[in-house]
């Protein structure tokens, strides 16, 4: 068994053990840190009015651009996000499920994209879930990543929970054995790497689907240590969730699905798809700013660099309040 399994392995046994089974990543619920979204807009707008009174500065200026580009990232945003719905704060590294009351938040801490893989920001809904999921590695990656060991060493797929597949529709298990990789082209690499679900498989759990053009979604991951960083822009571009399940569970709470389905499907180890009854909105977002319960403006690191030219200084605490 390789480390990072018997790392998954303490991880898994310690919530069975202290956390009431596989809800042990359960989100609490706890006072809004940050406004709603519609009055978080309203403050920023209320915190630009006052800048642009007050006397000329290069601080100022800066404030004002920073300002008025996370504004600009909102105005995307419809006006009403649903009575239900997903926020993934990317640069606050936290998903945050809102609903159904007004002000009934919570939030977890996530894992988003590096930044040579920025975590991309749009909306959409979130369609199904699928417990137990198998990981199929991306085309490019397989070949730029996998390519090379299996070039010297072609049982390094099976001692590391990957099956080699050939084919979409009707796909075929492939024995790396019995390829020559010393021929295969990494531009038009013709298989299909897929790592089996769990022992170590790098989307834990679940995963949460809102099928789009990025190829982007949220799941789990066994790598629970990621967490506990101050900044967390360690993933390819999906979002990793600490208490997915808790958010799963959330998410299909409506359509009656209870804790003991979700310990059921786990303990069977295989893939399932469980459809949600109504779709949920989901809202990817890039602000460098967030607006606290207080009124005070926080600032985030532009870890994608698309804040405008100057305004780095700008970020921070602003104490003066709206």
């Amino acid at each position: 068994m390789s480390w990072r399994a018997v790392l998954w392995l303490w991880a898994w046994l310690g919530a069975l053990a202290f956390g009431g089974g596989v809800r042990a990543d359960d989100g609490a619920a706890e006072p809004p840190r940050y406004l709603a979204p519609a009055a978080e807009r309203a403050a920023l707008v209320a915190h630009l009015d006052r800048l642009r009174r007050a006397e000329h500065s290069d601080a100022n200026a800066r404030r004002i651009a920073l300002i008025e580009a996370n504004l600009a990232r909102r105005a995307q945003l419809p006006d009403d996000l649903g009575r239900r719905f997903v926020l993934v704060d990317i640069a606050g590294f936290a998903v945050s499920r809102h609903g159904p009351d007004p002000g009934q938040v919570v939030r977890h801490r996530a894992v988003m994209g590096r930044r040579d893989h920025a975590t991309p920001a749009f909306a959409d809904r979130i369609e199904y879930v699928v417990f137990n999921p198998a990981w199929e590695m991306t085309r490019s990656m397989a070949a730029a990543e996998i390519l090379p060991k299996l070039r010297a060493d072609p049982g390094y797929l099976a001692r590391h929970g990957y099956h080699l597949l050939r084919g979409w529709r009707d796909p075929v298990r492939v024995d790396p054995e019995t390829v020559d990789w010393q021929g295969v082209d990494p531009g038009r690499f013709p298989y299909r790497v897929i790592r089996a679900p769990l022992g170590g498989n790098p989307l834990g759990r679940v995963k949460i689907m809102f099928p789009n053009a990025h190829h982007i979604y949220i799941h789990d991951t066994p790598e629970r240590w990621d967490f506990n960083r101050a900044e967390r822009a360690l993933s390819a571009g999906c979002a990793r969730v600490e208490a997915a399940l808790a958010l799963v569970e959330w998410l299909l709470a409506p359509q009656g699905w209870r804790p003991a389905e979700t310990a059921a499907v786990l303990a069977g180890r295989t893939p399932q798809r469980v459809d949600l009854a109504a779709p949920v909105p989901v809202y990817l977002v890039y602000w460098t700013l967030r607006v606290r319960a207080d009124g005070r403006l926080e600032g985030r690191d532009d870890l994608y660099g698309r804040d405008p030219a100057g305004a780095a200084g700008a970020t921070g605490v602003d104490d003066s309040g709206a």
